[in-house]
């Protein structure tokens, strides 16, 4: 139906185009393969802790266009954006972009990482000319993908720790630091930061701790469905893991577990399709 479509020049846009091309809120768009539903969830937290009225929207399971019309003026939407999403987004309206991390995922869709990369980097050309972007990993792999008018504009956290107060700032995770990076430009001022974040309550199903049983602790991590995200979630273990790992295979390679999972997993229980 789609290239019927684009063969008769009749326009193909997805439900978060439609409702963007109405938007006249102040609009953050944030993607990644890991790490994006706590970042949305952390950045409206600390702006409405900080008295600026935000609202979680998109992949997060709310979607732009249901909400658009009861958005106030001032209210900051905060837009969860996945892969699949962004294909079919065309106009600038975000003025700030982030994308948290770019590791292999959805290969089961995209014919090879570069491909999907490349869909994530397509979100610097959705920001603003005033805009900017912030990134969680270092710019030089995967600048070819970003917005030539945007690299200018990139705030990566390698970076931001060169104008950033240090001794706090390194203390945090990479979510908060790009947390930090993007409410510093929204006027959140830093001690009214660190006083919001502590309120925080991260989304379930991310590291949860279940409970323990004779001095068992049990963790329940099930939004790992990437091989990355697993090898992060054990990195974040002591030694002896007991690993209940599988489900469906998106393409990748696991061969990365060799060294991720190396040190720290005593046994794995492989379950589901893979």
């Amino acid at each position: 139906l789609a290239v019927r479509a684009k063969k008769k020049g009749i326009e193909i846009i997805g439900e978060v185009e439609l409702a963007l091309r109405s938007l006249k809120n102040p609009c953050i768009g944030i993607t990644g393969t890991n790490g994006k539903t706590t970042l949305t969830l952390l950045l409206t937290h600390i702006f409405n802790a900080s008295g600026k009225k935000a609202q979680a929207l998109g992949n997060i399971g709310t979607s732009l266009s249901e909400q658009i019309v009861h958005l106030g003026p001032k209210t900051i939407v905060v837009l969860e954006l996945s892969s699949f999403q962004l294909e079919t987004i065309s106009t600038p309206t975000f003025d700030c972009g982030v994308i948290t991390s770019i590791t292999p995922d959805h290969l089961d869709r995209y014919p090879s990482f570069e491909s999907y990369a490349r869909v994530k980097g397509y979100l610097s050309y959705l920001i603003k000319p005033n805009g900017f972007l912030c990134i969680g990993f270092g710019v030089n792999q995967f600048k070819h993908f970003f917005s030539p008018l945007i690299l200018k504009k990139i705030i990566d956290l390698e970076s931001y720790l060169q104008v950033t107060p240090k001794e706090r700032y390194l203390e945090m995770s990479e979510t908060l630091q790009m947390a930090y990076a993007v409410c510093e430009r929204f006027g959140v001022k830093q001690n009214t930061f660190y006083e919001a974040q502590k309120g925080f309550t991260p989304p379930p199903h991310r590291l949860e701790l279940l409970g323990e049983i004779e001095s068992v602790w049990y963790y329940n991590d099930s939004k790992a469905t990437n091989v990355e995200a697993v090898g992060y979630a054990v990195k974040k273990m002591s030694s002896q893991v007991l690993l209940i790992v599988g489900g469906e295979d998106k393409g990748a390679s696991f061969e990365i577990w060799k060294e991720l999972l190396k040190g720290n997993v005593k046994k794995i229980f492989a379950i589901g399709k893979t």
